[in-house]
């Protein structure tokens, strides 16, 4: 098989949610990686459709053998470390994201997204930390990380600015103590919004980022409205659990109270449509119930 049809051939069993067959095809590229004397120009593209597919697994697998030919591609050490941070072991992927973001010889946007990175890492070990002092240092750590990439450029990285302050507002309903001089979760999200609807195109990114920081100014009804938007962009299933996971791990939404009796089961009628999956929407359920039908016909 050519380096050109190795994504092809990725592409074709995650379009059609053949998971063993993707499965087969990571299992022979990561054979194919070692019997060749130099990184193929596929990895990148092949490494990408196992993120989109969210096939974490399969993810370590080519990325471990991508690495056994050097440290020296910055993508593949990202994909690696959220691969990791995705399945559960932050700690490990700390590791990797750390000693990216201080290559000099990395490009500054690869430098720049692992030091969101080493946010994501400590924001998870502050999730599954029981120990307040830990657990406050832990999500001090990923305010730092996230605020320090966002301030490199605050008309480029949204992203980690949104998760600042989604930290910043868990702090505030948790009562953790955060360092004097900390911004103010409300005013940083009022920035980061004027920032995103000024932006000159839209994606599914900067829709993301405005559904949190409208959840964070109390505007519930636009926020659903920046969810439906950012439905309304296809995105792919990666993009989709990481809303999801976010709303409900540090936005702490549920189904009983507002936004997330609206929100909640819009993105997870969404992330079952991207995964091929189905689902049978509740009739009071009129949100996810008209947007199920724009993702195909209520094949969800």
């Amino acid at each position: 098989m050519t380096s050109r049809t190795w994504p092809k051939q990725f592409r074709a069993a995650a379009s059609t949610f053949d998971w063993p067959a993707l499965a087969q095809l990571a299992a022979e590229y990561a054979t194919h990686l070692y019997a060749v004397p130099t990184l193929p120009n596929s990895i990148g593209l092949v490494l990408l459709v196992l993120r989109q597919s969210r096939r974490y697994e399969e993810l370590e697998l080519v990325a471990d053998a991508a690495l056994a030919h050097g440290p020296d591609v910055p993508a593949v050490r990202r994909h690696y470390a959220q691969a990791l941070v995705d399945r559960g072991n932050p700690a490990v992927a700390l590791r990797l994201y750390t000693e990216l973001a201080a290559d000099e010889t990395a490009p500054r946007s690869d430098r720049i997204e692992a030091r969101g990175g080493i946010g994501r890492c400590y924001k998870e070990m502050f999730l599954a930390c029981t120990e307040p002092d830990r657990g406050r240092r832990f999500l001090s750590r990923s305010l730092e990380a996230y605020l320090a990439a966002y301030l490199e450029d605050t008309e480029i990285y949204t992203w980690h600015g949104i998760n600042a302050v989604s930290l910043l507002a868990r702090a505030a309903r948790d009562g953790i103590q955060l360092p004097s001089g900390s911004p103010k979760a409300a005013a940083l999200a009022d920035d980061i919004l004027r920032t995103v609807d000024s932006a000159p195109v839209r994606n599914t990114w900067t829709e993301v980022t405005a559904c949190e920081a409208a959840i964070a100014l109390g505007r519930y009804d636009e926020a659903v409205e920046r969810a439906e938007a950012f439905i309304e962009t296809t995105p792919e299933g990666f993009t989709v659990a990481a809303f999801l996971r976010q709303l409900q791990t540090v936005w702490q939404l549920n189904t009983i109270t507002l936004p997330g009796d609206d929100l909640l089961p819009v993105l997870r009628s969404a992330l079952l449509a991207v995964d091929g999956g189905r689902v049978t929407v509740a009739s009071s359920d009129l949100r996810a119930a008209r947007l199920a039908d724009e993702l195909g016909g209520g094949r969800l």
